[in-house]
C-alpha cells in the first residue's frame, strides 16, 4: 500500500525539484545509502508516494522521522547540481562583462588613434 508523504523543503528548492525527482531520488538512495544531514523544513510542501515498506526501510536507515530523511536526501541532490549551475552562471556572466568592457575600451583608445589628453 502507498502512501503521500507531504514534505516541507525551503522555498529555493521551488522549481528545483519536482514530486517524480524526489521519489527518484529517495529510491535510489535506499537502494545504496550515503551520510545525509539534516535539513530544517521550509515554506513549500512537496508531495511523494512512497510503499510502506519505503518508509520503514527508510526509517530504518536513518534513524530519522521520515519527512528529515526525505530532505536530507534530496538535499544531497539539489547542492551537488545547484553549485554547479550556480557556478557556472557566474563564470558565463563574468566573462561577458569582462568581455564586453575590453571590447568597449579598445573601441573608445580606437576612436582617440591611442592618444591621451
Amino acid at each position: 500500500m502507498t502512501r503521500v508523504v507531504s514534505v516541507r523543503v525551503p522555498s529555493d528548492w521551488e522549481g528545483r525539484v519536482t514530486s517524480a525527482d524526489a521519489r527518484e531520488w529517495v529510491l535510489g538512495w535506499l537502494r545504496g545509502p550515503k551520510p545525509i544531514h539534516e535539513v530544517p523544513p521550509g515554506p513549500y510542501k512537496l508531495n511523494l508516494r512512497l510503499s510502506g515498506a519505503e518508509i520503514s526501510a527508510l526509517k530504518g536507515a536513518t534513524g530519522m522521522p521520515v519527512s528529515s530523511a526525505i530532505r536530507g536526501v534530496l538535499a544531497s541532490h539539489i547542492s551537488a547540481s545547484g553549485t554547479d549551475k550556480r557556478g557556472l552562471k557566474w563564470l558565463v556572466t563574468a566573462a561577458v562583462s569582462g568581455i564586453s568592457l575590453f571590447l568597449l575600451f579598445a573601441a573608445r583608445v580606437g576612436q582617440r588613434g591611442g592618444e591621451t589628453q
